[in-house]
């Protein structure tokens, strides 16, 4: 069983660089780390990197309590994999993916089968949002005119956050489900981009 932990306190470290024992000190060069919380970190064997991350010691506590056997992963993690994984031979070099929720947001950036960039912002309004990606499309140096944005999570077509970053972004696209797998009816009822990470979790290696 597998369970999908989402935060933006993460930091990736090349695995020729990674020692377990430092996890603590890798992560605090990026965040600063709660004192409450537990240091965990994920293989990400298509990159070739471990992805460390808190968790709040009393979240942790209760899901290995009623959970004892689950397999915990990083959102980031599972949105790595998967991307690297769905588009091994795809022409990424225009693409932007952008994984929102109601406060924050991850932005990753992929080339030739590299991560490029993958970072993630707080926001409060949409107009901070806005700003946030074209700061970071100004530094990768791409042009919002020609990229395309693959949406992932709490975004939908009626969205203010949808219509002012299409004024923008003259690409703006919601992530098709993987169509790796069998899906039930029901399903179809969903919009395809907003479980796009609890989807693809089951084919990655953790």
């Amino acid at each position: 069983m597998h369970l999908l932990y989402e935060n933006n306190h993460f930091t990736l470290i090349p695995d020729p660089l990674f020692n377990p024992e430092m996890k603590e000190l890798y992560l605090h060069f990026n965040h600063e780390i709660d004192p409450s919380g537990e240091i965990a970190y994920d293989k990400l064997s298509n990159l070739d990197a471990f992805n460390i991350y808190t968790i709040p010691a009393s979240v942790n506590q209760w899901i290995r309590q009623v959970f004892p056997d689950v397999m915990l992963a990083h959102s980031v993690t599972v949105l790595v994999e998967g991307i690297l994984l769905n588009f091994k031979n795809a022409n990424l070099e225009k693409t932007v993916f952008i994984q929102a929720r109601s406060s924050s947001f991850d932005v990753l950036y992929v080339k030739n089968s590299k991560v490029v960039f993958l970072n993630s912002f707080n926001y409060k309004t949409n107009e901070d949002f806005v700003y946030f990606l074209m700061f970071v499309l100004e530094q990768l140096q791409l042009n919002p005119e020609y990229i395309t944005l693959q949406l992932i999570g709490e975004i939908s077509e009626r969205s203010s956050l949808y219509i002012l970053l299409s004024k923008y972004v003259k690409y703006c696209r919601f992530m098709d489900r993987n169509e790796s797998f069998d899906y039930s009816h029901a399903f179809n009822q969903l919009p395809s981009h907003t479980f796009y990470n609890l989807l693809n979790l089951n084919q990655c290696e953790l």
